[in-house]
């Protein structure tokens, strides 16, 4: 009778036993060819019997196209990071995982065109077999021009422009990219997003026109160390990031914006403009009507000034105006005479936020509405000179120049923390909407710092103040002292008067440091008698006083990631973690 075996493989090892068994000496030997046939035929066996096991589970019962978009789903894309350009824009090492689970994952990997389209002329062994199973789909090329001399490239979009999407182009010394445009004369006509980057930094900029000056769906551009910008018509490009270029003249960058018409987000970094041949009087402003977002930063407050007085802007646009240098000499009156902005802000009524804060050696302003809608002005000043003291008197009045700058009528919400309170009421009678004020006391181990007796005085004279009244449509005052509570005689004639005048404010509050607040008590009795003029006095904690820069700041795009200086969230909370610190360790500032 025929045995019967459970199993494929069982039926081999059964084979192989019965050879072995019925060998005879005078027989020739069993050859190892035998043996690996056995061996080979039981692999493949076990093979499709995990083949057959595996289709029955559940990720394997899975139609391909869902599988294969879970797949590529591994295939991380990193948004490419302003702080290094030059870096890979995907991470394959979860995808390349997830293509040895099984022969199925493997086989829809390679069938599903999608995944295959980041082509790396740069790290790839093999990129002209990506090509291949990316077949028709749309492709993002990198390339980098201290492996491949420039024809390799241009070959390549000879052969395959039409589908390049994304192009990639990076190189240590920008030496290497100088003749690049001219070489590059080829058709690349459905290419949406272009990145430039050198890890040095060039000596100049020039204009030159890029793959036969036909880019007409052009989106994005980052350029940074780059030694040239594009001379083409740009009528789709609604992002564009310079950074870190090399004597930027501000003609070139006034032709290369006059050629965006359609921009949206514009990001200027510490370029290195030259503007010693450049008649501002006879050259006409840009106009760029759909610009949302500017971003001005980390270069000098004077051509800082020339570059913003060439661009017309519309009147809801997110300007930011940051990291500007006062060198030794500057003063700050010719500063913010500069910065005098014809439109929008003078004549926009929309702002109802506004932000003071006083560094050790800088200042920032920001005003915003209550949505990007709006617009918004931010602003902040870096000394460059030895010490404050060099240029501090040049600051004496600065608070009473704001209101020449931005529209201040309908601010609602004011935030202030300064080192000098001298001109804080002058202030406070160009800020007639004001319903919201929180003032902020600064460290006293310094005696050059105001103490919080000051900024309460100054307070009182605001609560005080009559014909004209300032803010006279007060409404809740949050004081944040930086130490102990200030006694209770400081403000009580000031709410008072408020209270009489049919000004009652409706929440005076108070933060009190975390190791005083056991006496929280005691300070209820020491200001119970204030609720004859104030509907609700209340204290809080280190975590219940904090401010926020608001969320209108905040750059959400697809091309690419800023780098902390460069946007303003991860810019002010790192700027709210060092002032936690040093709230709860003062001696810090000392040492």
């Amino acid at each position: 009778m025929a045995s019967t075996h459970s199993s494929p493989v069982a039926y081999y090892v059964d084979r192989l036993q019965h050879i072995v068994s019925t060998h005879d000496e005078n027989d020739k030997p069993i050859s190892l060819d035998t043996l690996y046939s056995f061996e080979r035929d039981a692999l493949l066996s076990i093979i499709n019997l995990r083949r057959q096991y595996n289709s029955q589970r559940l990720p394997n019962r899975l139609p391909p196209e869902v599988l294969g978009s879970i797949i590529e789903s591994l295939r991380a894309r990193r948004v490419p990071s302003t702080n290094d350009l030059t870096a890979p824009l995907y991470d394959y090492t979860d995808f390349f995982a997830a293509m040895k689970v099984c022969h199925r994952w493997y086989s829809v990997a390679i069938a599903r065109a999608t995944i295959w389209t980041y082509i790396d002329i740069a790290h790839e062994s093999s990129p002209a077999e990506r090509v291949l199973r990316s077949r028709a789909a749309s492709l993002d090329v990198r390339f980098s021009l201290d492996m491949y001399y420039p024809y390799v490239l241009v070959d390549f979009l000879r052969s395959h422009g039409s589908r390049v999407r994304e192009l990639h182009l990076w190189a240590q010394n920008p030496r290497a990219m100088h003749k690049l445009p001219r070489q590059m004369n080829v058709l690349a006509e459905h290419l949406e997003r272009l990145i430039v980057a050198c890890v040095e930094r060039g000596s100049s900029v020039v204009m030159r026109s890029l793959l036969l000056g036909v880019t007409p769906h052009m989106k994005a551009i980052a350029l940074q160390r780059a030694p040239w910008v594009p001379a083409n018509n740009l009528p789709s490009l609604t992002h564009l990031y310079l950074s870190h270029l090399a004597r930027l003249e501000l003609g070139i960058l006034l032709r290369l914006l006059n050629n965006t018409p359609a921009l949206q987000l514009l990001h200027i970094d510490e370029c290195d403009f030259y503007a010693s041949d450049f008649d501002v009087n006879i050259t006409k402003a840009v106009p760029l009507p759909h610009l949302r977002s500017f971003s001005l930063g980390h270069i000098p407050v004077d051509l800082g000034c020339i570059v913003l007085d060439q661009v017309q802007l519309p009147t809801n646009v997110m300007l930011r105006v940051y990291a500007l240098r006062l060198e030794e000499g500057d003063d700050a009156r010719d500063a913010f005479d500069g910065l005098g902005f014809s439109n929008p802000f003078i004549d926009s009524n929309t702002f109802t936020h506004l932000e003071i804060l006083i560094g050790e050696n800088w200042r920032k302003v920001v005003v915003e509405g209550d949505d990007k809608e709006s617009g918004g002005l931010w602003i902040d000043f870096v000394h460059q000179a030895q010490g404050l003291a060099a240029s501090e008197n040049s600051w004496l009045n600065w608070l009473l120049w704001l209101p020449q700058m931005v529209s201040l009528t309908n601010i609602q919400t004011l935030h202030v923390c300064l080192r000098r309170w001298d001109d804080f009421c002058a202030l406070a009678l160009s800020l007639p909407q004001v319903r919201t004020l929180c003032v902020e006391g600064q460290i006293e181990s310094r005696p050059d710092w105001g103490s919080r007796s000051e900024m309460c005085s100054q307070i009182r004279t605001v609560l005080l103040s009559e014909t004209p009244v300032a803010f006279p449509h007060l409404q809740t005052l949050r004081m944040d002292v930086f130490g102990r509570l200030i006694t209770s005689s400081f403000l009580r004639s000031g709410v008072r008067k408020r209270h009489l005048d049919g000004r009652r404010l409706r929440s005076l509050a108070f933060r009190i440091e975390p190791f005083y607040w056991h006496d929280r008590e005691r300070f209820e009795r020491e200001y119970a008698d204030y609720r004859q003029y104030v509907d609700e006095v209340s204290w809080f904690e280190e975590d219940a006083f904090e401010w926020k820069v608001s969320e209108v700041w905040r750059v959400e795009h697809d091309y690419w990631l800023l780098r902390p200086s460069e946007d303003p969230m991860l810019f002010m909370d790192h700027w709210y973690q060092i002032r936690t610190i040093f709230r709860l360790y003062p001696f810090l500032y000392i040492l």
